[in-house]
């Protein structure tokens, strides 16, 4: 097998592997990407989970703004554990300051493979329950100037969700965590 990198950006790679196979070789495209972390923030005082509303390029088109709501989501830089990632994520993005400890590790603290016929792309999901008085931030819009990203805050009242239409997977399955959870009793996830 020979492997080579035909495209190299800022967020991911694309390498190319051929497998001898005769006269006609077989070739595999690979799109390598960073891992990445994805959560619900969960305000027990508004009884309320945390989305961000943000530009997305490839949805963009002359008749689409390219604007989707999702849950916090980040990449995890190669010096950060997903933990710290969390952290800087719920900042950045809704303006929530919250301890490291208090982020939740889901699917027994293991990344999901996000699309592995393509991409090695991994992702963690997580859960936050911010404390009364954790989120005083009055803003609506956030975002890390360094990335030219700009997002805009949502609180999105729990009694809504199951009737919500999702732009994204990884913010369906994750509130549909939540709201099994809940259902089932779960402190954490009740006021």
């Amino acid at each position: 097998m020979l492997e080579t990198n035909v495209f190299k950006g800022r967020l991911l790679n694309v390498f190319r592997r051929v497998y001898p196979n005769g006269a006609d070789p077989v070739v595999k495209e690979i799109v390598r990407k960073k891992p990445a972390v994805f959560g619900l923030v969960y305000d027990p005082v508004r009884d309320a989970v945390a989305f961000v509303r943000q530009e997305r390029e490839p949805f963009k088109s002359p008749l689409d703004a390219g604007i989707k709501t999702e849950v916090p989501a980040g990449h995890i830089e190669a010096d950060e554990l997903p933990r710290d990632t969390i952290k800087k994520e719920v900042r950045e993005e809704i303006g929530v300051d919250i301890r490291r400890d208090q982020s939740l590790l889901l699917n027994n603290e293991s990344f999901l493979a996000v699309s592995p016929g393509w991409t090695d792309e991994l992702s963690m999901p997580w859960f936050v329950r911010i404390e009364p008085g954790q989120c005083n931030d009055s803003r609506t819009v956030f975002g890390a100037a360094e990335e030219h990203e700009r997002t805009e805050l949502e609180w999105i009242p729990i009694h809504t969700l199951s009737g919500m239409t999702f732009d994204d997977l990884k913010s369906w399955g994750i509130v549909h965590w939540f709201l099994y959870m809940r259902l089932k009793g779960d402190a954490r996830c009740r006021p």
